[in-house]
């Protein structure tokens, strides 16, 4: 956050008309995560690699996962509100009732969202500069 909090006094130094901070999408629940490491060419160097297999890869609880991005998330928020920056949120239709990314906005990788949860969100911040 404090680099994020530089960056923003900076942008501030040039009196910009508005500045955002975008939260990130919400975690992927494990199945998505693991199928996205079973596909990523990175990981399958890694595993082999470190002489490990698929089934040896451990990935953070999704309680843990959850809990961190919140954390995350409240921490923008906040940097954001401290330098005047307008505070985008992750666009509610992506959120599955338990606060994870919904599968249909999953990229095919273990971490990232897809194209149409971006463009959902790239109107959320169309919206929020408009009201």
């Amino acid at each position: 956050m404090d680099r994020l909090s530089a960056m923003l006094a900076r942008l501030q130094q040039s009196a910009p008309q508005a500045v955002a901070v975008i939260s990130s999408p919400p975690p992927k629940r494990d199945d998505l995560i693991r199928a996205g490491i079973r596909r990523e060419p990175h990981y399958i160097d890694l595993m082999a690699r470190l002489g490990t297999s698929f089934d040896d890869v451990r990935v953070a609880s999704e309680r843990l996962r959850i809990k961190l991005w919140r954390l995350h998330q409240d921490c923008l928020a906040q940097v954001a509100r401290e330098h005047g920056a307008v505070h985008v949120p992750a666009p509610a239709e992506g959120v599955d009732a338990d606060g994870f990314l919904r599968p249909e906005y999953a990229a095919g990788d273990a971490t990232h969202a897809n194209y149409q949860y971006g463009a959902i969100a790239i109107a959320k911040l169309k919206k929020a500069f408009s009201s």
